[in-house]
């Protein structure tokens, strides 16, 4: 059974420090509100992976029962975005999620500006990690009162 790691923002303010070696560091998780009238939401965040190769295939967040990866390609010149079954985090990468590549769909969402809410990262290889993530107006950066600049460890 995977051990879930459950971190409020005021705790990875205080705990964000050293990496364990084998770990993987979650940073500037966010997410962006829908548009106006809209019900789908976007996520984004860097994944650092100080360990040996893994694999992202699941998110999950208690504001939508249906979550997805997606990515973007170029398909005849036009950008398509796609669904993805998981995301590949090569030992010593960093992995960023952004517009125009990797990103976490949030679907049947009424996320509002200035929430939080928790989103659960499902590895193939390390524990589950639990992090709350503000939601930003779309397009917005996150600030250092968002607290989604801070890392966090996982232990595997």
């Amino acid at each position: 059974m995977k051990k879930f790691i459950i971190l409020s923002a005021a705790i990875l303010a205080a705990c964000a420090g050293p990496v364990p070696e084998g770990g993987i560091e979650i940073s500037n998780i966010r997410f962006d509100s829908p548009l106006p009238g809209q019900m789908t939401g976007v996520g984004f965040m860097s994944v650092e992976n100080k360990g040996a190769a893994d694999r992202l295939i699941a998110v999950s967040t208690p504001v939508s029962e249906r979550v997805e990866l997606h990515t973007h390609t170029e398909e005849n010149g036009v950008m398509k975005m796609r669904r993805v079954d998981g995301i590949d985090l090569p030992a010593g990468e960093t992995v960023e999620f952004k517009p125009g590549s990797y990103h976490i769909m949030i679907f049947g969402t009424e996320m509002a500006v200035g929430e939080e809410t928790t989103v659960t990262l499902d590895f193939e290889k390390a524990e589950d990690v639990t992090l709350v993530a503000p939601i930003l107006q779309r397009g917005a950066k996150p600030t250092m009162s968002d607290h989604s600049d801070h890392g966090s460890d996982t232990e595997y």
